[in-house]
């Protein structure tokens, strides 16, 4: 099996190869479909541990280091949801976030944030009309 440590931000939180915050009321079905996928991609899905809360008074308690963080949630948080997993993305890790050209207005400090930051080098894909934003931390 692979190790590898990735944090996903949507709704709910998912870590492969370590935690899993969940938004209250995440059903077994979301849960039992993620360890699915997770199997899929040859990760061990009894790896995946579930939390459920409000992510950003769980972030601060995850570990890290992250390899890779997917942020796909609240756009008035990705802010604070990056500002909160920077520190803790190992270097060489890649930070995601969807639909930073379909909502670009809300997320302009986040969006300069990622731009203008020392140490990602950033790009936004614009193959889709939502966008992507993909941010390597420099080592």
């Amino acid at each position: 099996m692979k190790r590898l440590t990735v944090l996903v931000i949507p709704l709910f939180l998912f870590l492969l190869g370590g935690l899993l915050p969940a938004q209250q009321g995440s059903s077994e079905t979301e849960v039992r479909e993620i360890r699915m996928t997770a199997q899929k991609y040859r990760f061990d899905p009894q790896e995946i541990r579930v939390r459920e809360g409000d992510a950003l008074e769980i972030i601060p308690q995850l570990q890290g280091p992250f390899d890779f963080v997917f942020i796909d949630a609240w756009k008035r948080d990705y802010i604070r949801y990056f500002r909160l997993v920077y520190p803790k993305i190992r270097p060489g890790g890649a930070n995601f976030a969807h639909n930073v050209l379909s909502h670009g207005k809300e997320l302009r400090d986040f969006l300069t944030a990622i731009g203008n930051h020392p140490s990602l080098d950033t790009h936004i894909d614009r193959r889709s009309r939502a966008g992507l934003s993909v941010s390597i931390k420099r080592q």
